[in-house]
């Protein structure tokens, strides 16, 4: 079975995975409504764009790591 093709959804260039393209920013928090240190995460749409779709704080995020 062949790989669904993916792509970024500002430069159009190849994404691999959806994942590979989540970064560290400070911004406002998605779970929590604050301003604070966390992960920009990404996910692949219908369309094959991979577009950020949640912002999460590492304190929102910690219930998540424990988890793992």
């Amino acid at each position: 079975m062949k790989p669904k093709l993916q792509f970024h959804w500002q430069t159009s260039a190849p994404v691999a995975r959806a994942e590979d393209e989540n970064y560290r920013a400070t911004e406002k928090c998605d779970g929590c409504d604050k301003i604070a240190d966390g992960t920009m995460h990404h996910a692949t749409g219908a369309t094959g764009r991979v577009c950020p779709v949640l912002f999460l704080c590492d304190a929102c995020r910690a219930p998540e790591q424990a988890a793992a």
